[in-house]
């Protein structure tokens, strides 16, 4: 994390925000149906609003943070909506903010972002029960639509809803007049103030607060850069979605941001950086794109380049007793040093017993806790030697990524195609003198082979041999001239076990296992995913109201074409290949263990953040997803010779595999939650949607 400057403000003067309560009766309803009417509404029904304090009067009122607001005792108005509903009908009703009355010159309102409100639900008693609107800022309150809600038909009895409205002046407004970035300076914030009304209207009309997704929904009948995914499923019928952990769950048609108009008009302003809208979740969210730190809340295309963090491929790197690991890492500008945390209580020497669990640790490598390159323990190459990929900070070649890392610092093993992975089975090479034999069979703690070919060479249907004494054997995937390559088992494992631990391959309750063998999938963080891990803690955490916890990052893993890796098939020369070697839009992750998501115990996240799919670049087209950088995608690719591979995104915008171990950009990919509103703003570079509070950031 790149510590940013801490924002300063001075309050001068008093302020007087006086909230009026408007209208006291709202609406008295006596419906009579008629006989023979196909829509019969009949029965008395009335909803009546009963003012408490008409005026709210805050003084010596400066910025302050939620709690500090929510601390006090004279910063809101109470007010009670009663009901009664005999038709066979709902009420809808909405509850609106407005501007109260003016103030004379030299009296100027504050912008109405710089408010913020709470609104709660109260029982009988009077005590909290719900924030409905949480410390939530609006671009405009003028007729704004806060909270909707209904009593329901055949209500027979009065129902009461008992609501508090709190307002305060934002912790993020700046008072001062050296500042640059103030928002008032200190002559005119003693004239200012706001006065808010309060105002109920309701019908039988159904109504629904505004939210994200139905806003891309309508556009997408009247703009180019806006498509629907249902003509997508209705050209390719197997195609489908799945950004629910449930395959079973209901779900909202798709709308996708694409072709060259699309980046100039699917901007958004979140947490003080720019993001861009890839898509619309299954479920109602929104899902973005990382597109850099805002700069005067704009994302203009102009913006330069930022500090950032940057990971060299890995190496095997032997680590002594003496190092120090930790689960997280702060990183000083002013110093240019690392200092890894929570330390203590961690394993601090590497070795047989617990050198697995240091695996998604960090180190400097050394005894001591801060360092200027850090270094992120990918995999193990053995008890003591494992894979690292050192971090430095530099210059990030595009404002579009906010750093570069490898996506596994291991690339010997198909599992590194993983977002996250489980056991790895190294690759090796090196023929061996023999007879080779199609069936391994585990009988007294040793294999025992089976139909032999008579030969001193691997083929097609005859891939094992005999390692030492038979207590493992080799699997050989791939020949070629005098390049044997083969990984070792061991335990009673045989290659189809192999490959539902390294990739989820097959069905786990039909393929015969050993006694006691280990089958969970995605015990270790990818490098990657350390990497976002962390970048989310130290700039998204205070803002986890908004992102979706339940949405899916698909990391697909299904195999296309298992090559060599099939025990009777026709080639020794193919690659194991995954979904995506050949590139198409289907949205459907078809294993729930590629279901990565804060809410998959199978594919569980810390975080909800993750990275773009294949498929979901192919629906931005190359002129969308073009940052004139590679930077890494989440779709496995394939496993050859070289090792393990995963889609990336070219210069161009177009795809293209890279080496697991390699460098590349990294952009999150984030999903706002069902029902997010965009506050503000029309989606271009200059005026990005806005969602949530303000957020200045330096670097």
């Amino acid at each position: 994390m790149i510590k940013t400057k801490k924002q300063m403000y001075i309050v001068i003067g008093l302020f007087t925000l006086i909230l009026f309560l408007g209208g006291t009766a709202y609406a008295w309803f006596n419906y009579r149906g008629e006989t023979g009417s196909s829509d019969i509404v009949a029965g008395d029904i009335y909803l009546t609003m009963t003012e408490g304090e008409e005026t709210l009067t805050l003084t010596n009122i400066f910025p302050e943070t939620k709690e500090e607001a929510r601390a006090r005792n004279d910063n809101f108005i109470t007010f009670t909506l009663n009901g009664l509903n005999e038709s066979t009908k709902n009420i809808y009703y909405e509850i609106l903010l407005n501007h109260g009355d003016d103030k004379p010159s030299p009296k100027t309102r504050y912008n109405d972002r710089d408010l913020k409100f709470d609104l709660v639900e109260l029982d009988n008693n009077g005590d909290e029960v719900k924030y409905v609107v949480d410390a939530k800022s609006f671009d405009t309150l003028i007729n704004k639509r806060i909270w909707v809600d209904t009593i329901d038909a055949n209500t027979n009895t009065n129902v009461a809803r008992k609501y508090k409205l709190r307002a305060w002046l934002s912790d993020d407004v700046i008072i001062s007049d050296s500042e640059p970035n103030a928002n008032y300076n200190t002559t005119e914030f003693p004239n200012k103030y706001a006065t808010i009304t309060v105002a109920v209207n309701g019908d039988m009309t159904e109504k629904s607060m505004p939210s994200a997704y139905k806003k891309i929904r309508d556009l997408a009948s009247t703009v180019s850069y806006i498509a629907s995914y249902d003509d997508i499923i209705e050209a390719n019928p197997t195609f489908t979605t799945q950004d629910q952990v449930s395959s079973s769950a209901p779900k909202q048609t798709v709308y996708y941001f694409t072709g060259s108009d699309a980046a100039a008009n699917a901007n958004v302003l979140f947490a003080g950086y720019c993001w861009q809208i890839i898509r619309t979740t299954d479920n109602g969210g929104i899902r973005l794109i990382y597109n850099g730190v805002a700069v005067n809340n704009k994302c203009e295309t102009t913006r330069t380049a930022t500090k950032g963090i940057n990971g060299t491929s890995g190496t095997s790197t032997s680590l002594s007793g003496a190092t120090l690991f930790g689960r997280s890492y702060d990183y000083n500008l002013d110093t240019g040093e690392f200092t890894i945390q929570d330390s203590t209580g961690l394993p601090t020497a590497w070795n047989d017993t617990n050198y697995k669990d240091l695996i998604g640790t960090y180190t400097c490598n050394s005894s001591s806790a801060t360092c200027t390159t850090l270094y992120y323990v990918g995999s193990y190459r053995s008890s003591t030697k494992a894979y690292t990929e050192s971090y430095t900070i530099g210059d990030v070649a595009h404002y579009s990524q906010f750093g570069e890392s490898a996506f596994n610092s291991n690339y010997r093993s198909p599992s590194l195609v993983g977002y996250m992975f489980n056991t790895e089975y190294n690759y090796k090479f090196g023929s061996k003198e023999g007879e080779y034999y199609t069936n391994a069979v585990w009988e007294n703690g040793a294999y025992t082979l089976s139909n032999g070919n008579g030969g001193t060479a691997p083929d097609v249907t005859h891939h094992y041999i005999c390692d030492s004494d038979c207590t493992k054997v080799r699997y050989y995937y791939y020949v070629i001239d005098n390049d044997h390559y083969y990984i070792l088992l061991e335990n009673g494992m045989t290659i189809e076990d192999a490959l539902y631990q390294m990739t989820g391959y097959g069905n786990a309750t039909t393929i015969s296992r050993p006694i006691n063998a280990n089958y969970e999938l995605n015990n270790y963080n990818s490098s990657i995913k350390g990497y976002l891990d962390n970048w989310y803690k130290k700039n998204l955490t205070a803002y986890a109201s908004y992102l979706d916890s339940a949405t899916v990052y698909c990391n697909d893993r299904s195999i296309r074409d298992l090559g060599g890796w099939n025990p009777s098939g026709t080639s020794l020369t193919g690659y194991l290949q995954f979904k995506q070697y050949s590139v198409n839009r289907d949205l459907n992750c078809i294993n729930e263990t590629d279901r990565f998501a804060v809410t998959n115990n199978k594919a569980k996240l810390a975080y909800p953040i993750g990275l773009l799919t294949e498929p979901e670049r192919n629906l931005m087209t190359d002129n969308f997803a073009k940052t004139e950088q590679y930077y890494w995608g989440s779709s496995s690719y394939y496993f050859d010779v070289s090792g393990a591979s995963v889609r990336t995104i070219n210069a161009s915008g177009g795809n293209r595999n890279d080496s697991v171990n390699s460098s590349r950009g990294v952009r999150a990919v984030i999903s706002l939650t069902p029902g997010t509103d965009f506050d503000s703003g029309t989606g271009t570079y200059i005026d990005p949607y806005v969602v949530g509070p303000l957020v200045t950031r330096t670097n």
